[in-house]
């Protein structure tokens, strides 16, 4: 069972802010970035329950690479 996942105009923006800074450090790092925040995403949408709880009601699936975190 896939779930529905929502994304706020900040996480959109720090998301976006993020992949410039590290393009801007290493060409193609941005790129690389992008990939990995969709692969856990899919991976969140089809199973948030093997993440981590940290409060009620949110989980957190760290990107793998990367010092951030989904919730």
């Amino acid at each position: 069972m896939a779930y529905h996942l929502k994304f706020s105009a900040r996480a959109l923006r720090e998301t976006g802010e993020a992949q410039e800074w590290y393009e801007s450090k290493s060409s193609g790092l941005g790129e690389e970035f992008i990939v990995a925040i969709e692969l856990q995403l899919k991976r969140l949408g089809q199973a948030p329950l093997l993440y981590a709880e940290i409060i009620p009601g949110v989980r957190r699936a760290l990107i793998p690479g990367f010092p951030f975190g989904l919730f």
